[in-house]
């Protein structure tokens, strides 16, 4: 959109510059005179003024009419006077103006030219006063020659002063020139780099200039062109072209037609746009820097469609077109185009309308405004109306994008205004909630079930996401609608998954006051209350901006309904009226279950359980299952009867949430809702991916991923408040660097080593990365190494940088180093490395416990500690003082043993290695290492595994100096190994042959199990497929999976926690990954299939070793191996057998030294009719039936008003199980619609229907 600032009207005079015989002269005679002299002139005494050669032929009676120079003389000036004998001219019209007379009388005067003489002086063709340093002068050259700038000067004057004062000021423009036609450009030594390819000069005071400050150009010391007045203060800025404070943060550019300077500012300025010698374009208009035109003839008109607009459907949209001008005030015609469906009232005028179409999605219209000059000269520009149906950002959409970010949500009001002197409601969506907040602001009044839309800024205040508002402007009230039905859940949960319930309406049962006094009129409390006798204690705030305070305490235990709350760590619930508080009563709501979140991957067939819903005093009688957020999908059953619904994922680009409400109701007709998350997930993103970015943008290399849905994996390097739901690191340490985060959550309480994947938002928290609103978080596996990167402190000690945004969210290490600056009221302080690499702050956000507040000068060997960066800073915070090293070289590992046999090692330099010395608590004589053997030892070798005995559960501490790698020479077969100092990830450990066998590193907790971390102290067994060395290293990252094959698929059984895994096919290439190690010594427990094997494929021998007096016995039948007709037995050797259904425990008292698993077939006892499968279905579904005895059975199918479609089963079938498959064919063999539609049964004297939906 062309944005010129300019006034349409009459050309009356003309006061700058030399006079254009063309565009001047010569329209006042067409305007007026050459109705009449014409063709010759004719009767007119034979003069013709068409044109320029007729006229300075003069006419038949006088001869000239024109004597160049003269003009006061000239006949043609005394005729138009009327000062001459006859009448005076025009003869029988208006007389012309004097201005037309004198511009006439001054082209004569200037030579009576028919093109203006070219001046020999220099002038302003252009002057950009833009945003911050975006200013500029352009100064043109009109001559034939190029110009030596040589005793030419900028002057400038401040607020009033006068040209002496500029004159002092000069900059002297000497040592450039300037070429014949062409410009010379003065710009701002800080003007914007996309503004400054035009510049001749960077770096002068002649820009020092705002929009009071007046500017001139001279020429021996003399001014020959100025822009602003002297001795006159306009306070902002001087009008020109009728265009208020137009010297202020607008560009001006010299008309065509102006061919000198003009010192005299006010007819330089002009009153309207046709007197002025310049056109006034909106702030950082640089289109026209670096050329100019001078008496180019005609100038185009120029077109103006006004400015873009957001409309409503069928709301009256009116096209602006009246900023369109032509540059030396000829009259122009108007022409509009748009899209075939709009019809525009007028397409002729400035200013046509239309009704905006009900379009069903927002649509963008381009309409084309065309305004043409009386010489057909034309210009173009278009506006964009863009149809704006209200689809937007749901409020969960909002909240993702974090703070900063300018947003348009829909909702409906929820609570009153909890503020007075500020604006403050809650208002929801079906996808979550959130405050309106106006600081100051008073005039909005809206009502509980106003249905509004809000556009404004996000923020957090006090971790309570709010969209800031500025005014009434703002909200839009819609109309009125239904309040969300509040969730149903327990102190508990708001406590946990408090971020989840923020800003949106719910309600706790039976609760009580804990603790705290309903508050008087006028002041507000935080009351604990509790629904659990005081094991769970969460707040209800009872705020004095609503009717609560002072009014009558509700009697206890009640229901509480009102909004969810945040406010710095704790998350409270808000009552909004008396009528929030209901008694308890004798009915309890029920408690919806929605299952947990869950990702999964396109084409999944996905499953929504809300099966654990339940109801205190009464019966679940009802499941409604509703999609709220995402891709549509369609459910198996929106009602079903046992809770569980199912779809299949949809085919996405990247990741997309779709959230699913569960509202159940009981047996008296009350109801409970719950919600939950599914994330389709076309892949992970690693943390790498999320960070790393060769961009600084505005703020400090914020993630290329902000505000999308990402799902990642990572080890867990640091913990806020360790064993609480607190926030936490994540470090994929795969990579070097760019590879941690902060997670922001408060849902989660994962350990430090725990490798865990979960879907979240990206956000940038003033430039700190932040993972949040996480889904479907999962613990892999524990324990993990969390080995530090070692840096220098120089490293983090600027502001924003690239190396230490590389760093930020992993965990690293500074050596060496002294405290420089002691700890501040906010518990940070400063270190330095001894050589002197830079300042680097240490703080105590993530410490666990009380924080050192070190004096300076204080040494430490080396600190450790997840990055952050803050308030422009990167800091390195501890986890503990554990994180803290100081000078002492001595180490310490505990280690922790189980009243048995246990798998040690040693993972220190020690001096005294000797059993007692090391493990004063174990039994003597019983350490044992292996070479194919069990051998008796009486000492301990770093990097070697043992075995050793105790009477008793409990630990010992080792002490001596760290080994911080060993390397381990394997021999073919089983080995038992050892460990270093520090943890080690089993994937990590360095093995150039490739002679581990994969999946073969045990540990022994009792009975073997696959290991994923070596852990200092304990010992382990590794299957080697040759000789060769391993190396353990504490810096070590992660290079290679330890496990073979997914066992996933298989059924499992443990006997006291040893896993065996049975129903899937072993091959001989995977027999040696599923080996398991030689039996421990005897006393220890084993469990084993009888070839030594811990999986098999459908029948085998089970050997118990040193089994205790109770055996228990956990078993789970993956659902692939539930097949019907088949069970898994389990057969004692004593000959009691046990059934293996989907999942259970069965605990046998009594020494047994092994069983044999084997598949049998069943034989039904009684009739039964299967759902089919699957439901919905296209264009085949199976229907599975038992038949107890042989008998006669027929199957058939129905459509919805009773007509059968095709029988496919007819005859006597023996007992058992059997199935029908149906593929959407009728008897005829032509395929069905989709629909609803019946199959029954009859057999012998058994009937039953059920219904399936066949979907296409």
């Amino acid at each position: 959109m062309k944005n010129v600032i300019i006034v349409l009207s009459i050309l009356i005079s003309n006061i700058y510059g030399q006079v254009d015989y063309q565009t001047q002269v010569q329209t006042i005679f067409n305007e007026n005179c050459t109705s009449c002299h014409i063709n010759g002139g004719g009767y007119f005494g034979g003069l013709d003024l068409s044109t320029y050669d007729n006229l300075m032929s003069g006419n038949s009676n006088n001869g000239p009419v024109v004597t160049a120079g003269d003009g006061a003389n000239s006949y043609i000036i005394q005729k138009l006077q009327g000062t001459a004998s006859g009448a005076q001219m025009p003869d029988g019209a208006d007389p012309l103006t004097s201005d037309q007379i004198n511009l006439i009388a001054q082209w004569i005067d200037e030579g009576a030219l028919e093109t203006p003489a070219s001046t020999d002086e220099l002038f302003f063709s252009e002057y950009i006063e833009g945003s911050s340093s975006n200013k500029a002068l352009e100064i043109y050259n009109p001559t034939d020659a190029a110009v030596d700038l040589a005793g030419y000067e900028i002057w400038r004057i401040a607020n009033g002063g006068d040209w002496s004062e500029g004159e002092g000021n000069a900059v002297d423009l000497s040592g450039y020139s300037v070429d014949a036609g062409d410009v010379f450009v003065i710009c701002n030594s800080s003007i914007a780099e996309e503004y400054s390819g035009e510049c001749d000069i960077l770096g002068t005071t002649a820009t020092y200039y705002n929009g009071d400050d007046a500017v001139g150009l001279a020429h021996n010391g003399v001014l020959i062109d100025a822009v602003g007045e002297e001795g006159d203060d306009p306070g902002s800025g001087w009008a020109v072209a009728g265009i208020t404070d137009a010297t202020k943060e607008h560009t001006l550019v010299r008309k065509s037609s102006v061919t000198q300077g003009n010192t005299d500012w006010a007819s330089s300025a002009g009153t309207d746009a046709c007197d002025s010698e310049w056109s006034v374009y909106d702030q950082n208009t640089f289109d026209y820097l670096g050329s100019h035109n001078v008496g180019s003839g005609n100038a185009a008109p120029v077109a103006n469609a006004g400015p873009d607009q957001v409309v409503d459907p069928e709301e009256t949209v009116q096209l602006d077109g009246s900023g369109s001008y032509d540059p030396e005030c000829a009259e122009f015609s108007y022409s509009w185009d748009g899209p075939e469906d709009i019809t525009l009232d007028d397409p002729s005028s400035a200013t046509p309308s239309f009704t905006a179409p009900n379009y069903s999605e927002t649509t963008l219209l381009t309409f084309t405004l065309t305004v043409t000059d009386d010489q057909e000269a034309s210009d173009s520009d278009i506006t964009e109306i863009t149809v704006f149906v209200e689809q937007g950002l749901t409020i969960a959409q909002a909240r993702a994008l974090g703070v900063g970010e300018i947003v348009t949500v829909q909702g409906v009001v929820t609570t009153p205004n909890f503020q007075s002197s500020h604006t403050e409601y809650v208002i929801q969506d079906a996808t979550a909630g959130l405050v309106v907040f106006g600081y100051g602001v008073t005039d909005v009044d809206l009502n509980v079930g106003d249905e509004i839309r809000v556009t404004g800024e996000t923020e957090e205040y006090n971790g309570k996401f709010e969209v800031a508002i500025t005014g009434s402007q703002d909200i839009t009230v819609l109309g009125t609608a239904d309040l969300p039905d509040p969730q149903i859940i327990t102190v508990a949960q708001l406590n946990t998954n408090g971020e989840d319930y923020e800003s949106e309406l719910i309600t706790i049962q039976n609760a009580e006051i804990d603790d705290g006094d309903w508050p008087n009129e006028g002041a507000w409390a935080n009351i604990d209350i509790t629904d659990d006798g005081g094991v769970s204690v969460g707040i209800m705030r009872i705020d004095n901006d609503t009717e609560l305070d002072g009014s009558p305490e509700p009697g206890w235990p009640c229901h509480i309904t009102g909004v969810g709350c945040q406010f710095s760590n704790d998350y409270q619930i808000l009552p909004r009226f008396i009528t929030d508080f209901e008694s308890a009563g004798e009915n309890q709501y029920p408690f919806a279950d929605a299952g947990g979140d869950q990702i999964v991957a396109p084409g999944d067939l996905v499953t929504l359980d809300g099966s654990n819903s339940h109801d205190s005093d009464g019966t679940v009688e009802g499941y409604l299952w509703a999609q709220t957020e995402g891709t549509a999908v369609t459910l198996s059953d929106t009602e079903p009867e046992d809770g569980i619904a199912t779809f299949t994922a949809p085919s996405v680009d990247g990741n997309v949430v779709l959230t699913f409400s569960l509202t159940v109701e009981d047996n008296l007709g009350d109801t409970g809702t719950d919600l939950v998350s599914i994330v389709v997930s076309g892949g992970e993103t690693s943390i790498y991916d999320i960070q790393y970015t060769t961009v600084q943008g505005d703020f400090c290399f914020d993630s290329p991923l902000m505000g999308e849905v990402v799902v990642t994996s990572g080890v867990v390097t640091a913990v806020q408040n360790p064993g609480s739901y607190s926030n936490f690191y994540v470090q994929d340490f795969g990579f070097d660097s760019w590879s941690g985060a902060y997670v922001y959550d408060n849902t989660q309480s994962p350990a430090v080593g725990d490798e865990v994947t979960f879907a979240a938002t990206v956000l940038e928290y003033y430039s700190f990365t932040e993972l949040t609103d996480l889904i479907g978080f999962s613990v892999s596996s524990s324990g993990n190494a969390v080995t530090p990167k070692d840096i220098t402190t120089g490293e983090l000690a600027a502001g924003c940088t690239f190396i230490g945004e590389a760093l930020e969210g992993m965990l690293v290490r500074v050596t060496d180093v002294e405290v420089v600056a002691e700890s501040d009221e906010n518990g940070q302080w400063y270190v330095d490395n001894i050589n002197g690499t830079g300042l680097c702050q240490i703080d105590d956000g993530m410490f666990d416990g009380t924080p050192p507040t070190p004096a300076a000068g204080t040494h430490f060997t080396a600190i450790i500690g997840v990055v952050d960066y803050s308030f422009d800073e990167y800091a390195i915070l501890p986890r503990s003082l554990d994180d803290i090293q100081s000078e002492s070289n001595v180490t310490d590992v505990n280690v922790d043993h189980i009243d048995s046999w246990n798998m040690v090692s040693l993972p220190l330099t020690v001096e005294d290695a000797a059993q007692l010395s090391l493990f004063p608590t174990s039994v003597e004589g019983t350490l044992y290492s292996f070479s194919g053997a069990y051998n008796n030892e009486s000492a301990l070798v770093s990097g070697e595994g043992y075995w050793l005995f105790f009477n008793s559960a409990g630990s010992d501490v080792l002490s001596g100096a760290a080994v911080n790698s060993a390397i381990i020479s394997l021999v073919p077969g089983w080995n038992m190994i050892g460990s270093i100092t520090q943890e080690v990830s089993v994937d990590a450990i360095s093995d150039p042959g490739a002679i581990i066998v994969p999946g073969t590193v045990y540990g022994f907790n009792g009975s073997y199990n696959n290991a994923t971390m070596i852990t200092p102290g304990k010992g382990y067994w590794i299957n080697a497929s040759a000789s060769g060395d391993i190396t353990l290293s504490s810096g070590s990252a992660k290079t290679r999976s330890s496990q073979f094959s997914s066992l996933s698929e298989a059924n499992i059984i443990s006997f006291n926690g040893g896993e065996l895994y049975f129903g899937v096919p072993i091959s001989d290439e995977q027999r040696l990954s599923y080996s398991l190690p030689p039996k421990p010594p005897a006393g220890a427990f084993d469990v084993r299939f009888s070839n030594g094997l811990k999986a098999m494929d459908n029948t085998g021998t089970i050997e118990l070793m040193n089994n205790a007096d109770n055996l228990t016995i956990h078993f789970q039948i993956a659902e692939k191996n539930q097949k019907e007709g088949q069970r898994w037995l389990l057969t004692a050797k004593n000959g009691d057998v046990y059934k293996l259904g989907d999942s259970g425990e069965i605990v046998i008292n009594g020494s047994v030294n092994g069983f044999t698993l084997t598949k049998a077939e069943t034989i039904p006892t009684s009739f039964s009719l299967s759902q089919n499968y699957p439901n919905p279905f296209n264009p085949v579904t199976s229907i599975g039936y038992t038949v107890p005895e042989e008998m006669y059975v027929t199957i058939s199918i129905y459509n919805l008003i009773g007509q059968k479609i095709v029988e496919l089963v007819n005859e006597v079938q023996q007992k058992g199980h059997h199935k029908v498959m149906w593929d959407s064919k009728d008897a005829k063999s032509n395929l069905v619609s989709s629909g609803v539609y019946f199959y029954s049964i009859k057999a012998g004297d058994h009937t039953a229907l059920k219904k399936m939906v066949l979907m296409k």
